[in-house]
């Protein structure tokens, strides 16, 4: 089996790995790199969506979340009441209704499918008025680089909150293909 989830889905890489095991069969994980951005020059790494809350609280008072729905609840409990959120989020109905379950206004959520360039990016920080962006580390290919270059160019603080451990995972395409011939062999 290969597990080709997105970086930050725990539930479905357990899920797999229990179907492995039970089924007796090889367990390969693929994980995209990350970004590899160190921390300092306004990037700021926090190890879970509650510590990200934390920083970014102390950061500023509008924060421009790029984390899906799955932690906004916990990242929005966590903060001060006095903060301000704005979420974006991928377009679909069900990421829309669980915003407006939470309290978020239409105002307060942006549905744009990502990943963005840095100067949309960009755009969206300044046309909300964000003072601290927090997303995932989700690698090149979830637009990482493009949201701190961004952030970096308005000057706004970004926190990344790193990805949560797991099995080690194979780091390209090639790698995969390559374990698949060696359990072949």
């Amino acid at each position: 089996m290969v597990d080709a989830t997105h970086p930050y889905a725990e539930g479905a890489s357990k899920e797999a790995q229990q179907a492995a095991k039970e089924a007796d069969i090889a367990y390969l994980r693929y994980e995209r790199p990350g970004a590899d951005i160190p921390a300092g020059d306004g990037v700021y790494y926090a190890p879970d969506f509650a510590a990200a809350a934390t920083i970014s609280a102390r950061l500023g008072k509008k924060i421009f979340l790029t984390i899906g729905t799955r932690h906004l609840h916990e990242f929005i409990t966590a903060l001060p009441p006095e903060k301000e959120v704005v979420a974006r989020i991928l377009p679909d109905e069900g990421g829309i209704e669980h915003c407006r379950k939470l309290g978020l206004s239409p105002a307060q959520i942006v549905a744009l499918q990502g990943p963005v360039t840095k100067e949309l990016n960009a755009a969206l920080f300044a046309q909300y008025g964000a003072q601290v962006v927090v997303s995932k580390d989700s690698g090149r290919t979830g637009g990482t680089p493009e949201k701190v270059a961004a952030a970096r160019e308005k000057k706004i603080p970004i926190v990344l909150v790193r990805r949560p451990a797991g099995p080690g995972g194979l780091g390209s395409p090639a790698e995969v293909i390559a374990a698949v011939r060696k359990l072949l062999s």
